[in-house]
């Protein structure tokens, strides 16, 4: 598959980690007075989105208008933040298909999307098609992609990214709610996608999740931070149905690995 380099002419802060603001939140209702003021007292590198953060309940073709104005808004809100935003995801229509994408923006300006490669099943019974190209983003010494949600499942495209030189990948989720789930069975899911992704790329993977009623379905915010020896952050099992704003810092040894995580920290509000 084509990999898209996009190098980015953003200053450093210069210090010896990377701050990431997940925003697990509502679907639709994006809170955005708190936010401002945590990234004023924070300073984060990256604040993550979820999947199809934008829209809400409602059937597909009437919800997606949604999106039109919400991209406004993102652009508007995060003009006034010095951080790297990725953006959750929204639905473009093409020649009467439709694609999902996630951009990245700074300062209120777009640098460069990524379509969404590997949709559900789901997803492509509402005409979602997949996108053809990876995308990874250069910033000074460090290098970085997006995968969204079934994306995980696709380990060749994971490969080809690390193979690259991509240590860190973003995957905004929306992560379908499971009446009989088991906190094993989620964990074991982590293991098996999220952990060994990050096994691959030898980096970190940064998972963030929408809450609530999305479209026809049900979802919860199962929100995670790992590398391929530990998880470094996840949203508690209890806290899967609310809104969560946390950052995880992590701290590199250079510009291809992470420290174990002993110098982890994290914050809820």
């Amino acid at each position: 598959m084509n990999i898209k380099r996009i190098k980015l002419e953003v200053p450093e802060r210069h210090r010896a980690f990377i701050r990431v603001l997940l925003v697990q939140m509502p679907f639709g209702q994006p809170p955005w007075r708190i936010l401002h003021w945590l990234v004023t007292m924070t300073e984060p590198d990256f604040i993550v989105f979820p999947e199809y953060a934008w829209y809400g309940p409602g059937e597909f073709p009437s919800v997606i208008e949604a999106g039109k104005s919400a991209y406004a808004e993102l652009c508007r809100v995060s003009s006034r933040w010095p951080s790297f935003i990725i953006g959750g995801t929204f639905i473009e229509k093409r020649s009467g298909d439709y694609y999902s994408f996630c951009p990245l923006l700074y300062r209120g300006e777009e640098y460069g999307r990524y379509y969404k490669v590997n949709p559900t099943g789901v997803e492509r019974r509402r005409g979602i098609q997949g996108g053809d190209t990876l995308v990874q983003y250069q910033w000074h010494c460090r290098r970085f992609s997006i995968l969204i949600c079934a994306d995980i499942f696709r380990k060749d495209l994971i490969r080809q990214l690390g193979d690259r030189g991509t240590r860190l990948i973003f995957v905004p989720t929306a992560s379908p709610f499971r009446p009989a789930d088991t906190p094993q069975a989620k964990y074991t899911r982590d293991r098996r996608f999220f952990q060994a992704g990050a096994e691959i790329i030898q980096g970190v993977l940064v998972k963030v999740c929408g809450v609530g009623r999305l479209f026809e379905g049900r979802f919860q915010g199962r929100s995670l931070v790992v590398t391929s020896r530990q998880v470094l952050w996840r949203a508690a099992i209890e806290d899967e149905s609310r809104m969560i704003l946390s950052w995880v810092d992590i701290y590199y040894e250079d510009s291809s690995g992470v420290h174990d995580g002993e110098k982890l920290k994290s914050s809820d509000e």
